[in-house]
């Protein structure tokens, strides 16, 4: 039982420490995105 609560609790923590990643990677991509049509349209 109490092995079944620490891997849900794992579960959990490995979710939100990849929606956090992937939110950062996001915003990384947007920022880029952003600066490229910055360059090609002055």
């Amino acid at each position: 039982m109490v092995v079944f609560e620490f891997l849900k609790y794992q579960h959990f923590i490995i979710v939100c420490i990849s929606s956090k990643i992937d939110r950062i990677l996001y915003n990384k991509n947007i920022n880029t995105l952003e600066n490229e049509y910055a360059k090609e349209n002055p």
